[in-house]
């Protein structure tokens, strides 16, 4: 799988951080500041994971993780979303997400996700699983 991901926010200082820290560990990270931004961002850059926040503005996640599971070019593409409400972990799987991470979270605990969403072989291998 691709060590590309596309993390989809609307707080700029969220995505700026993700992209910053996920680089770090080796992946290339896109962004993109709502539901609407990521359907054609994500055919673009064709990432091997995106990391969606469920609560933004026009397009929430929950009904842009619908469009991309729809989408011929996405529907493949895991879709891990991401809420500080714990409510909305059943959204999330009513919506077809392939995970759910409650914010706040460690980056050894997301990394640790992501490994195993899009492969064992990905970046990140400097952190450890809790086993």
């Amino acid at each position: 799988m691709s060590n590309r991901i596309l993390v989809v926010d609307d707080s700029r200082d969220f995505r700026n951080l993700m992209a910053d820290l996920l680089g770090a560990v080796g992946y290339q990270v896109a962004t993109a500041a709502n539901g609407n931004a990521a359907i054609p961002q994500a055919v673009a850059f064709q990432p091997g994971l995106i990391l969606m926040d469920v609560q933004m503005p026009d397009l929430d996640g929950c009904e842009a993780c619908r469009r991309i599971k729809r989408h011929p070019e996405l529907s493949d593409i895991p879709v891990m979303l991401m809420s500080g409400d714990s409510g909305a972990a059943s959204k999330a799987v009513a919506a077809g997400a392939d995970a759910f991470m409650p914010k706040p979270f460690g980056l050894d605990r997301l990394v640790a996700r992501i490994r195993a969403l899009i492969g064992r072989d990905s970046p990140g291998v400097c952190f450890q699983e809790a086993g």
